[in-house]
């Protein structure tokens, strides 16, 4: 209420304002209630133990929207449990499993158009087992012999991660039926069983080199690897040998020499010496014998043997014959016999014989096989000098009381002996150990 007398004046005062030239014009955007971006499920899938990558053209954005198009960048909410992650503000990311045995992971994301967000999403990644690798593998056996390997077999260098064997074959995929017979490159069979053992038959007489693939697979992928089966031939078999050769004779055997009675099966002499049968491994390369004589030995069996100077009696070497089955080792034994008289002047002075350089009457001669001995005979004609048993043709005038009787004892000689025809008491024996 206003005092009587007095007057209301009402002073009104022009708004100042600038000019309108010098005004800046904003447009402000005032959200409400359906301005939010929306923000969807994802869902991407990672092997343990590997890294998931995505950029943001299809990261967890790719497949969001704002109702006035705006651009949108992606806030983490919550990070994963089983590894860990990185988000960029465009939707890419990049996830590190830290491989251990959990089969999912998650986390979960806004997106922002600058002034409003998206309520929550779920971005969810399977883990599933890592690829298998299978391994290449490489396997022998002799021709015409199968070849067996027990489980793991084919798995035992493999890093399975869960998988199976799927299929094999000539290129792994022509058989899904285990166990079941399936041909391989070369003419061969195999039967391949889900625990890697497997049966292989190699064709009928094939060597060389053979191969059939079999497939590992699990829910991430499969893996091919080649099982690669050499087919040699049987192992070699050598056998002793025996020769012999006067005292400081050289002895030269010519091929096929230590081979002649050898199994050889496509090997080769791969060695020779004095204990092992491998001291000397360069062919036909002088090394020592076990009496530190020579030898040469070539590859085609023939060889060169010296005797120590002066020695006589049992001296060896060994050989190695070797293929890609394996080995045998053969001992040669070589007899170097003791220098002899094989020439005799034989006289009958009464009722024994008498030969030069042999003391005593009617005394025993040791003789060595595949040696010519000479006897020159002067007796009476009442005394012959004969060789009796001796195989036909080894001797030469035999029964003879004067002239030369030759007598060529064979290498497979027994006892032989010779007498007094007309004193059987007086029998001298020849022998032929």
């Amino acid at each position: 209420m206003r005092p009587r007398g007095l007057l209301a004046l009402a002073l009104v005062l022009p708004l100042l304002t600038a000019p309108v030239s010098a005004q800046k014009r904003r447009s402000v955007r005032h959200s409400g209630p359906g301005d939010e971006p929306t923000a969807r499920a994802d869902a991407y899938t990672v092997a343990r133990g590997a890294t998931l990558v995505r950029t943001g053209g299809d990261g967890v954005l790719a497949n969001d929207t704002d109702p006035h198009a705006l651009a949108l960048t992606a806030l983490v909410v919550s990070s994963t449990a089983h590894g860990t992650l990185v988000l960029t503000p465009d939707g890419g990311f990049t996830y590190v499993n830290d491989g251990s045995a959990a089969t999912s992971d998650s986390f979960t994301y806004r997106a922002s158009n600058g002034t409003s967000t998206s309520l929550n999403a779920t971005v969810t990644i399977a883990i599933t087992a890592p690829l298998p690798q299978a391994n290449a593998d490489a396997y022998n056996t002799p021709a015409a012999t199968p070849l067996g390997i027990p489980a793991p077999g084919v798995l035992t260098n493999d890093t399975r991660n869960g998988a199976n064997i799927a299929s094999y074959g000539v290129a792994g995929t022509e058989q899904t039926t285990l166990s079941a017979a399936t041909p391989t490159a070369h003419g061969g069979t195999v039967l391949l069983g889900a625990d890697g053992a497997f049966t292989y038959n190699p064709g009928t007489g094939f060597t060389g080199s053979d191969a059939f693939n079999y497939v590992l697979t699990n829910a991430a992928g499969s893996s091919t690897a080649q099982v690669t089966i050499s087919v040699v031939s049987p192992q070699p078999t050598a056998a002793n040998d025996t020769y012999s050769t006067a005292q400081n004779t050289a002895l030269t055997q010519p091929a096929p020499g230590v081979l002649a009675n050898d199994i050889v099966n496509g090997g080769a002499i791969t060695g020779y010496g004095s204990a092992n049968g491998n001291e000397q491994s360069t062919l036909g390369t002088s090394t020592s014998t076990a009496k530190n004589g020579t030898v040469r030995v070539n590859a085609d069996g023939s060889f060169t043997y010296t005797p120590p100077n002066g020695f006589n009696g049992s001296d060896s070497f060994r050989y190695t014959l070797a293929n890609g089955s394996g080995s045998g080792v053969a001992l040669v034994t070589i007899t170097v016999q003791a220098a002899v008289n094989t020439e005799f002047n034989v006289t009958a002075p009464g009722f024994f014989y008498s030969f030069s350089g042999i003391a005593g009457q009617n005394p025993q001669l040791t003789l060595q096989r595949g040696r010519t001995y000479v006897f020159h005979i002067n007796t009476t004609s009442s005394h012959p000098f004969e060789i009796l048993d001796a195989p036909a043709g080894s001797v030469t005038n035999n029964n003879i009381s004067s002239g030369t009787l030759t007598f060529v004892v064979p290498n497979t000689a027994a006892n032989y002996r010779y007498h007094c025809s007309l004193h059987d008491f007086g029998n001298t024996i020849v022998t032929v150990p």
